[in-house]
């Protein structure tokens, strides 16, 4: 299952570092056959499991930067329940500068970012245990594992 969020702030490869945590909401109602398991803007927070911030390198290309992040738990009714997302890799770019007039040279706009309300979607990798038992998706799918 896909989980596409949004993000609450922006993250800059300049200035965050692996194991900082970051927040962001559901951008779209998780369904299931026309269910909804999770409503939009719910909670979720995240870890920079790695960055990389932009980095010139003499007589090579340069390094665009990266940022590695993937989810950890969302807040339905109040309560945390524990995501296994596989992480997200973004890579920087960097732009050939046409106001130098030295059509070779390249230029950092600046350090890789993250923008606030940026949607970005994880793939779950592992089942989501879902606190109520009455719950829509334990009482309709069997199959997903209660608590």
């Amino acid at each position: 299952m896909l989980i596409t969020i949004r993000m609450e702030s922006s993250l800059s490869t300049a200035q965050v570092s692996s194991g900082e945590a970051f927040t962001a909401s559901v951008a779209g109602p998780l369904t299931i056959d026309g269910n909804t398991l999770i409503e939009r803007g719910t909670p979720v927070r995240g870890r920079v499991e790695s960055a990389q911030p932009p980095a010139d390198r003499p007589g090579l290309s340069p390094d665009p930067g990266y940022v590695r992040l993937t989810l950890n738990t969302m807040t339905v009714d109040g309560r945390a329940i524990v995501l296994q997302t596989s992480s997200l890799f973004a890579r920087g770019t960097f732009q050939t500068s046409g106001s130098s007039g030295n059509l070779g040279s390249h230029v950092w706009a600046s350090a890789f970012r993250v923008e606030k309300g940026r949607r970005l979607t994880f793939r779950l990798t592992a089942p989501v245990m879902l606190a109520d038992p009455n719950s829509i998706a334990n009482r309709q799918y069997p199959s997903l594992p209660n608590e």
